[in-house]
């Protein structure tokens, strides 16, 4: 028993480390997450844990759809090397938040603008890793600085968003449906300009494009393929090599091609 106690004693104290050094370099710049990354890396060999809370990528995503103070190519170079430091394995299963019980709600830090939570939780949706939905943010409540983002459940179905409720159920239906989401390689992202961003992923004989603009106003996006089905508005396109998409200001989508 003894023996027991002191094994759980070690293996909350390394909980404890890792998810310590999380929180102190995921609030901070861009190049701290770097240090923490080889802070945590001896974590992840497969003889303590499986992955991590991920809270770089959620930075990454805080800077870019709500603060908007990156642009589309920062956002891109730091999703980058976020998979690159660390091993596939631990990227498939890595905690893709964008709020937990210690930091201010997402909706919160976009100022109310659901626009800007709804191209996050796109992002979030259509990326390798296991994303993770705090709740009350699936119908819209907003919380400041622990305690505040604690407060309780908005039961009253009338008082929850219902139509962002349902948004969220449809990207995580196309995210079930279509496993390149989950699990393809990125071949191409390209930054067309400052605030928008084209993610190609295949895997397997599957190929899909997400198309995010983050920008004030509408735009037309040139994509790479034949043909393609929009899996949110059901609309299909078809080209010669190129064909282009039209999304209004501060939307996305995703499209499968073939």
């Amino acid at each position: 028993i003894l023996q027991d106690l002191e094994k759980e004693r070690r293996e909350f104290q390394r909980q404890k480390e890792l998810l310590a050094l999380e929180h102190k370099y995921s609030m901070r710049s861009a190049a701290a997450g770097r240090r923490g990354a080889i802070a945590i890396e001896k974590y992840l060999k497969g003889d303590m844990f499986d992955a991590v809370m991920n809270y770089r990528f959620r930075a990454a995503c805080l800077d870019f759809f709500a603060l908007k103070n990156i642009s589309s190519q920062e956002f891109a170079n730091r999703y980058f090397e976020l998979l690159a430091s660390y091993l596939p394995n631990v990227n498939l299963a890595s905690f893709n938040l964008l709020g937990s019980h210690d930091t201010k709600r997402f909706l919160t830090l976009c100022n109310g603008d659901k626009n800007s939570l709804k191209l996050a939780l796109l992002f979030q949706m259509s990326t390798i890793g296991a994303p993770s939905i705090y709740y009350g943010d699936e119908i819209g409540m907003e919380g400041g600085k622990d305690p505040d983002c604690r407060r309780c459940f908005i039961w009253n179905e009338q008082k929850q968003d219902r139509g962002l409720l349902e948004h969220i159920r449809k990207l995580i239906s196309i995210r079930k449906t279509y496993p390149v989401l989950a699990y393809g390689n990125v071949y191409r992202f390209e930054t067309p300009d400052e605030n928008s961003i084209i993610l190609y992923k295949k895997y397997r004989n599957s190929f899909a494009v997400v198309v995010i603009n983050n920008g004030k106003e509408e735009k037309s996006f040139k994509i790479v393929g034949n043909c393609a089905t929009d899996l949110l508005t059901g609309k299909t396109y078809r080209g010669e090599a190129l064909f282009f998409v039209d999304l209004p200001a501060e939307s996305g989508t995703v499209l499968i091609l073939g």
